[in-house]
């Protein structure tokens, strides 16, 4: 999304008499208020989550593809929502890549929707770890990471490591 100021900006310089007499720190309130209506509510669940994307899946880019790629739903239910980009996944398995590694780390999940972890796979080319692959869980059971690497697999048949590290 582009930033009030930018957009306020810009219009000053189309319009210098109205900016004049409608300055930046009037604007901003008037524009925040504006944006909120036009902005929907942060989803609650994962599940709420991949339904606004899949609606919205042009929305959040990477190299002019979706970012966004599926919601992932586990033997019990619970729901991971993976994001990848797939011209960066191509490029490094082009390059040679073979091996994999994946972790997870939980200090950068959001509060809302709820997320146990943030999964990462990276995909290693000349000894640099390049992540790939980011899989907002909703849980940590094995059923959710083999449903989750099972999807990933599918979606990119071209990475095939011949080791995997986690």
């Amino acid at each position: 999304m582009i930033e009030l100021k930018i957009i306020y900006d810009q219009e000053a310089i189309r319009n210098p008499q109205v900016a004049a007499n409608y300055p930046w720190p009037t604007a901003e309130s008037s524009m925040r208020q504006a944006r909120r209506k036009t902005v929907p509510p942060s989803p609650t669940t994962l599940r709420e989550l991949g339904e606004f994307l899949d609606v919205n899946n042009d929305r959040y880019q990477c190299s002019n593809q979706p970012f966004y790629k599926e919601w992932i739903v586990d033997n019990h239910g619970k729901f991971s929502i993976m994001f990848a980009c797939d011209n960066l996944i191509s490029s490094v398995v082009h390059q040679g890549s073979t091996e994999l590694h994946a972790d997870g780390t939980f200090k950068v999940v959001p509060l809302t929707p709820h997320s146990r972890q943030l999964f990462i796979i990276h995909l290693i080319l000349q000894n640099h770890s390049i992540p790939v692959c980011f899989v907002l869980m909703e849980t940590k059971s094995e059923a959710s990471y083999k449903k989750v690497l099972e999807r990933f697999r599918a979606k990119y048949p071209n990475v095939r490591p011949t080791s995997v590290w986690s």
